[in-house]
C-alpha cells in the first residue's frame, strides 16, 4: 500500500540525513572552541599571575636569570603564553613558554579524553638541551604533535627561553605555580627591583586580544534551525496525504499507533542509520583522534532522537483524534491549520530579515561596479592587500601600534623611489560639515570641500609646484599645507586655524615618534586651481571629482598619527600607491619584500584587482543568501500547500459542489488568497518601514511566485479531486 507521495518521501529522507551531517558538524566547531577554552584555562591549578609590559629588550637577560633562579630556589613552574594573532584580529595560536620542576608540579593538558601535553613529554622537552617543541613550529624540532581541531587555534610548547629568543620579547602574560604567600610578595619583590616597575605594575593586567569567533558555527545553526522546520512542515505533510488512508486501515484492523509507525519509522531509521556517516565524518574533520567516536556517536542519537520527537508532534494530531473521527475522515483541521500558518509566518519573518542583511552587500557590491568603471584611470596602482599581526603577547591595541611603527620605517626607507606615492582623501560633505557643527567643532567652512594629502612626487604628478624652500621645511618636519588661491582672506584664517587644531589636539605619546608630533609647526602656501581633483570616493553619494581641495603635503618627518597609522591600512584606506611599471626589479624588491615588514606577511595587488576581490567575495556572500532564501521560499511554498490542503480536505463536498455549479477559484479559495494577499500587505509595508530595497524587491517577487504556483495548483486540483469524487460516488 502506497502511504506517500515518493518525491515527498525522498525529500524528507534528504532532510533527516542532512540533519545529522549539520549535528556533526556543529559539534566538531563547538569543541574546536572549547579545545581554546581549555587552552586558556591552562594550566588549571593555583597560580599567581604576573604580567610584563614595555621591559626594555636590555633588561631581558636580567629577568629570565632572576626567573631561573627562582624556579632552581623554589622550585616553581613558570608558564607564558604567547597569543598570534591573524589578519582579522582573531586568535590563530598559542605559543607556551615554560620553566621549572615539572616533577613536582606535572601539568598535563586533558581534553576529550585525550591527553594533549603529557607530563613526561613536557619534562623531555625541558631537559632537552637542543631547542624542540611540543606541536609544530618553525625552524624546531618537534618531539610530539598536538591537534588541530575545526575551528580550533594551533597550539605550541617551547621552552621559556626558546620562547622569548623567538618572539624576541621577554614582555607578556607569566603564571607562576609553586608560590606559597610569603614566597608570592618576595618573588614580586625581586621581579620589581629587576624590571624596574612596580608590584601594582606588574599584577595590572594586559589588555584583552580583540577576538573574532569563526562564522561558520552561526551558519550551521541557520542551517540546522532551516532544516528541522523544513522536517516538521514534510512531517505534517506526510500525514497530512496519509490521512485519506487511516479510515480504511482503522477497518482493516489497524491502529494508530501501527499507522504511525508505518509512516515515520523509515525516518527514525535513517537518522540512526547516519552514524555510519557522521562518526567517521565528524572524527575526521575534529583531526582524526578516534576516542571522540563516542561522542560524535552520541550527537548522532541526538538527531535520532529530534526526528522521533518532531514524528510524535506530528502524531499527536492523530492520536488526539477518535475512531469515529477517523471513519468519518474528520481530522484536527484548526491545529493543522495554526501549524501550518504559525510555520508560514516564521518562514515569512525569516525572508524579511534575510532580505534586509542583505541589503548591506548589494550596495557594496554596487559601490564596486561603479568604482570599476569612475577610478579607471588608477587602477593600475598597486596598493596593500592584506597583512597579519606580529606574534607577540599584545593586545590588539599595541599589535597595532607596532605594525604601524614598522610600517612607518618602512615607507621611510622608499619614499623617495620612483613610483612611490602617497595619497588619501577625506570628504567634507554638506552633511559631515554639519554633524560636527552639530557636535561642538567650529568649521571653517559650510561649503563641500576635499582636504588631499599627497606626498611631493604625487603633487607633481598633480601639475602644482612648490617652491623648494617650503618643500625643504616639509622634509624637515614643518606641516606643509596648500589652499586653493581663490579663498578669501578670512576664510584662508579660519582654515589654518582649525587645520593646526585638528592636527595637535589628539596627539599622544604612543603615537609613531615624527619630528612633528614633537615640534608642531605648520607652514602655508597657496595654489591656483586648474582642474577638478579626483576624490577617490568609495561611496556612491560622494562627489568623484572636486576643485575646493586643501592639499596636504606630506613627507615621513611631518606626519601625524593619522598618516603614520593609515601606512599600513589595508585596501582603499591605505595611503601608500605604488605604480610599478615605474620601478626596476631592485626597487620591487626593496618595496615589497622589505625585511621591515615581512614579519606581517604583507600581500599587494592592483587596485582593479582589489576591486575585482571584492566583488568576487560579495558573490559568494550573495550566493549563499540566495541558496537560503530559495529554501526558505521553497518551504513557504509547502506551508502554503499544506494550508490549502487541509482547508480542501475539511470541505470538499462544499468545494465539489461550487466547482460543479461553475464557481470561480477565486471564489472557492477566498479565504487562502485573502490570507496570502494580506499577509503580502503586511510584509511589505514591514520591508518599506525598515526602508530595505532588497526586502521589498524580494517580497513582490515571492508573492507573484506564491500566486501563481496557487492558482496552477487550485486549477489542477480542483478539477481532479471533482471526477475522483464524482468516480467514487
Amino acid at each position: 500500500m502506497n502511504f506517500q507521495n515518493k518525491k515527498i518521501k525522498l525529500l524528507t529522507l534528504f532532510l533527516v540525513a542532512c540533519q545529522s551531517v549539520l549535528f556533526a558538524l556543529l559539534a566538531a566547531f563547538f569543541i574546536g572552541r572549547n579545545y581554546n577554552y581549555a587552552i586558556s584555562d591552562y594550566p588549571n591549578v593555583p597560580k599567581t599571575t604576573f604580567y610584563l609590559k614595555n621591559v626594555a629588550d636590555t633588561q631581558q637577560s636580567k629577568v629570565l636569570n632572576f626567573l631561573a633562579q627562582q624556579v632552581i630556589k623554589n622550585k616553581l613552574v613558570i608558564v607564558r603564553a604567547d597569543q598570534s594573532v591573524g589578519q582579522n584580529g582573531s586568535i590563530q595560536e598559542t605559543q607556551l613558554g615554560i620553566m621549572g620542576d615539572v616533577d613536582k608540579h606535572p601539568l598535563p593538558l586533558t581534553f576529550a579524553g585525550h591527553t594533549i601535553i603529557r607530563p613526561e613529554t613536557l619534562k623531555k622537552l625541558l631537559q632537552s638541551p637542543d631547542t624542540q617543541t611540543i606541536g609544530n613550529a618553525l625552524d624546531y624540532k618537534s618531539i610530539a604533535k598536538t591537534p588541530n581541531f575545526a575551528g580550533g587555534q594551533h597550539l605550541t610548547v617551547f621552552k621559556l627561553e626558546d620562547l622569548v629568543k623567538q618572539n624576541h620579547s621577554i614582555n607578556g602574560t607569566y603564571q607562576v605555580i609553586g608560590l606559597s604567600g610569603k614566597q608570592q610578595v618576595s618573588f614580586l619583590t625581586g621581579l620589581a627591583k629587576c624590571t624596574q616597575k612596580s608590584r601594582k605594575q606588574l599584577q595590572m593586567k594586559l589588555s584583552d586580544l580583540g577576538v573574532e569567533q569563526s562564522m561558520m558555527p552561526t551558519i550551521l545553526l541557520t542551517g540546522l534551525a532551516l532544516n528541522i522546520l523544513g522536517l516538521l512542515v514534510l512531517f505534517l505533510l506526510n500525514l497530512l496525504q496519509s490521512l485519506a488512508l487511516l479510515g480504511d486501515l482503522v477497518l482493516l484492523g489497524w491502529s494508530k499507533v501501527n499507522f504511525l509507525l508505518r509512516l515515520y519509522l523509515p525516518y527514525i531509521i535513517t537518522a540512526f542509520a547516519m552514524s555510519i556517516v557522521t562518526v567517521p565524518l565528524g572524527t575526521i574533520i575534529s583531526g582524526k583522534y578516534l576516542s571522540l567516536w563516542s561522542l560524535f556517536f552520541t550527537i548522532n542519537l541526538i538527531s535520532t532522537a529530534l526526528v522521533v520527537l518532531l514524528a510524535l508532534l506530528a502524531s499527536s494530531l492523530v492520536m488526539n483524534m477518535s475512531f469515529l473521527d477517523i471513519l468519518k475522515h474528520k481530522f484536527p483541521r484548526k491545529a493543522l491549520l495554526s501549524l501550518s500558518i504559525l510555520g508560514y509566518i516564521l518562514l515569512s519573518g525569516g525572508i524579511i530579515f534575510g532580505s534586509y542583511a542583505l541589503d548591506g552587500p548589494l550596495q557594496t557590491l554596487n559601490n564596486t561596479y561603479q568604482m570599476s568603471k569612475s577610478w579607471q584611470d588608477v587602477s593600475h596602482l598597486t596598493i596593500l592587500k592584506s597583512s597579519q599581526f606580529s606574534k607577540q603577547n599584545q593586545s590588539k591595541q599595541e599589535a597595532f601600534k607596532k605594525r604601524s611603527r614598522d610600517f612607518y620605517k618602512w615607507y621611510k626607507d622608499i619614499y623617495q623611489e620612483n613610483g612611490v606615492y602617497l595619497v588619501g582623501t577625506t570628504i567634507y560633505t554638506t552633511k559631515m560639515i554639519e554633524d560636527l557643527v552639530a557636535g561642538g567643532t567650529n568649521m571653517p567652512s559650510k561649503r563641500p570641500f576635499l582636504k588631499l594629502t599627497v606626498s611631493p612626487n604625487y603633487l607633481k604628478e598633480l601639475g602644482i609646484t612648490v617652491s623648494t624652500k617650503k618643500l625643504e621645511a616639509a622634509e624637515q618636519g614643518k606641516r606643509l599645507y596648500l589652499l586653493p588661491s581663490s579663498l578669501s582672506l578670512s576664510t584662508t584664517t579660519k582654515f589654518k586655524k582649525w587645520l593646526q587644531k585638528d592636527d595637535t589636539q589628539s596627539i599622544s605619546p604612543q603615537d609613531t615618534p615624527t619630528v612633528f608630533n614633537q615640534q608642531r609647526q605648520f607652514i602655508f602656501g597657496s595654489y591656483r586651481p586648474q582642474t577638478d581633483f579626483f576624490t577617490w570616493a568609495t561611496k556612491t553619494a560622494e562627489p568623484l571629482r572636486m576643485k575646493r581641495a586643501i592639499i596636504l603635503v606630506a613627507t615621513p618627518a611631518n606626519m601625524s598619527y593619522f598618516e603614520s597609522d593609515n601606512l599600513s591600512a589595508q585596501g582603499f584606506g591605505g595611503l601608500a600607491k605604488f605604480s610599478t611599471s615605474k620601478m626596476s626589479n631592485t626597487t620591487k624588491k626593496k618595496i615589497f619584500s622589505n625585511s621591515r615588514i615581512s614579519p606581517y606577511k604583507p600581500a599587494f595587488t592592483t587596485i582593479g584587482n582589489y576591486i575585482k576581490g571584492i566583488q568576487k567575495d560579495l558573490s559568494y556572500t550573495l550566493y549563499l543568501f540566495g541558496i537560503v532564501g530559495i529554501i526558505l521560499l521553497a518551504l513557504s511554498l509547502v506551508m502554503i500547500y499544506a494550508i490549502i490542503k487541509i482547508y480542501q480536505v475539511s470541505q470538499q463536498e462544499l468545494f465539489n459542489i461550487k466547482k460543479f455549479l461553475g464557481y470561480s477559484i477565486y471564489s472557492i479559495y477566498t479565504k487562502p488568497l485573502a490570507f496570502l494577499s494580506i499577509t503580502f500587505v503586511v510584509e511589505l509595508l514591514t520591508t518599506i518601514f525598515i526602508r530595505s530595497k532588497a526586502g521589498t524587491l524580494v517580497i513582490i517577487i515571492k508573492f507573484i511566485i506564491q500566486i501563481l504556483f496557487c492558482l496552477l495548483y487550485l486549477r489542477q486540483s480542483s478539477t481532479k479531486q471533482l471526477l475522483y469524487s464524482l468516480k467514487e460516488e
